[in-house]
């Protein structure tokens, strides 16, 4: 019997998707706020990395998208907005920017939506920790890079991840109920 085999996918790791592992970095993150000294930076520090691994492992999937160059450039650009521009600090910054900025990605993902709109606020991170180091280096060092938590609320950033889901979601279920996705 000659069954062929299919390459795995990636994010083929059974319950475990870039998307849970996103949510699961934003809440170490929250954790990190709430419980300060002395597990603050080894937990935000953890968080931290999954939210990269997460981002990583969400644009290596882009390429099973059909969708894959305007997903990933409105995602890309959605995160470049919310960390030049808005830089959430507070629960409406950063419900309404992620919720706007899922919402963009999800429409153009079209069909996929709610899969692809936590792209955003996954490449927001590092591309915020890249902007940071960009800072650092043309103050010639005389800023620094922050590694304690972030300075806000702490439920904030695993609410940019909910608006952005949330958003996604909606668009998703708005395209599905028109048969066709936008073009």
């Amino acid at each position: 019997m000659n069954v062929a085999r299919k390459s795995p996918r990636v994010g083929d790791l059974g319950f475990v998707t870039p998307q849970l592992l996103l949510v699961v970095a934003s809440l170490i993150v929250a954790l990190s706020i709430l419980l300060g000294a002395p597990f603050a930076r080894p937990l935000n520090g953890v968080g931290g990395i999954l939210w990269i691994a997460s981002a990583v492992w969400m644009v290596a999937s882009l390429r099973e998208e059909p969708r894959r160059v305007s997903v990933g450039l409105v995602a890309f650009a959605s995160a470049m907005v919310m960390a030049l521009v808005v830089r959430p600090g507070s629960y409406l910054e950063a419900l309404a920017g992620f919720a706007i900025a899922g919402a963009a990605v999800a429409v153009a993902a079209g069909p996929s939506a709610a899969r692809w709109a936590l792209l955003a606020p996954a490449v927001y991170f590092p591309l915020h920790i890249v902007i940071a180091l960009g800072r650092v280096i043309a103050s010639g060092g005389a800023r620094a890079v922050r590694t304690d938590p972030p300075p806000t609320d702490a439920f904030v950033p695993f609410s940019m991840v909910v608006a952005a889901g949330v958003a996604g979601y909606v668009v998703g279920k708005i395209i599905d109920r028109r048969g066709a996705s936008p073009r």
